[in-house]
């Protein structure tokens, strides 16, 4: 039997990856990237934050993208290689 905490915990997690979405990349030129999609929970203007992350964890491009954008590793290859620029 489950406690409420497991169930609060597993309730928060589910939450958290509804909004957050990451896929790992590699570039022709060999070198990787961490890219992760955050969605803001805004009924006003709802939107979601793309962020490229370089090796070191430092991050190297952000753009605003649309609440129902779809991160795929393909879509994130283009981004990346296309200098971060907004898709």
């Amino acid at each position: 039997m489950k406690t409420a905490s497991e169930v609060l915990q597993r309730h928060a997690h589910q939450a958290r990856a509804q909004l957050h979405r990451s896929t790992e990349v590699t570039t022709s030129e060999g070198r990787r990237y961490r890219v992760d999609l955050d969605i803001a929970q805004d009924e006003d203007d709802p939107h979601a934050m793309l962020t490229a992350w370089d090796e070191s964890n430092s991050c190297i491009g952000r753009v605003r993208m649309p609440a129902n954008y779809k991160l795929s590793p393909a879509g994130a290859l283009r981004w990346v290689e296309g200098g971060f620029r907004e898709p």
